[in-house]
């Protein structure tokens, strides 16, 4: 994610240039094999992502936001889609989704400090999320056995 202010994003930058500079990187290979590997570990890395609208009654996120959401066996990620800012991580292990009525998909779920959250995501995708949290969830339970 590449921040909006510009203060951020030119310090943003200036960390990048000094950290390519420090480095010895012989080729452009290597300095891609490298950014692949800081990528690896964020839990945003592989996300399918989709746009929805999220309505949320309790803190920290009373009223209605336009999100990204981003799955993956990781797990569940909400980013503000003006802010480009993350809102939620949320594991896998504590994702529950209830799809009833199109195109609304209600999500519980705590997050690594144990808070929970209860929200509602507005998308035409309501679907595809249910299903495709479904079979991540039923893939991670087959290779745990």
């Amino acid at each position: 994610m590449i921040p909006v202010e510009k203060r951020k994003r030119s310090a943003m930058i200036k960390n990048i240039q000094n950290a390519i500079r420090s480095e010895q990187i012989i080729s452009q290979s290597a300095l891609e094999l490298k950014f692949l590997d800081l990528c690896w570990h964020k839990n945003v890395y592989g996300c399918t992502t989709f746009r929805a609208t999220m309505y949320m009654s309790r803190p920290p996120f009373n009223g209605i936001t336009e999100v990204y959401v981003g799955l993956n066996d990781w797990g569940l990620i909400v980013i503000n889609a003006k802010k480009f800012s993350i809102l939620l991580n949320i594991p896998l292990k504590h994702v529950v989704a209830r799809y009833e009525m199109k195109p609304h998909i209600e999500i519980i779920g705590r997050d690594n400090r144990n808070v929970e959250y209860v929200f509602t995501l507005a998308t035409k995708q309501a679907q595809l999320i249910n299903n495709l949290l479904k079979q991540i969830k039923n893939k991670k339970e087959a290779t745990r056995n």
